[in-house]
């Protein structure tokens, strides 16, 4: 049987990257995205099931502002 996924993790670090992330960034055992002193937190999974994708699309959005997340 397939695993559904919503995203690999190459990805979605590249789309961040456009959103003006930087990173990853590896603290304590675990990588994150840095972005003006918020820091979101990347799963080492290869690719990312949907609902760890739908929480790190509400951490970013909640991260970033108006402006940039319409971009």
């Amino acid at each position: 049987m397939n695993r559904i996924t919503a995203c690999n993790r190459e990805l979605f670090i590249e789309k961040l990257k456009d959103l003006n992330f930087h990173g990853p960034v590896a603290m304590s055992g675990h990588q994150f995205m840095l972005y003006h002193g918020n820091a979101l937190c990347i799963p080492l999974d290869r690719e990312f099931s949907i609902a760890q994708f739908r929480f790190m699309l509400s951490e970013v959005e909640s991260i970033v502002s108006q402006d940039e997340w319409q971009y």
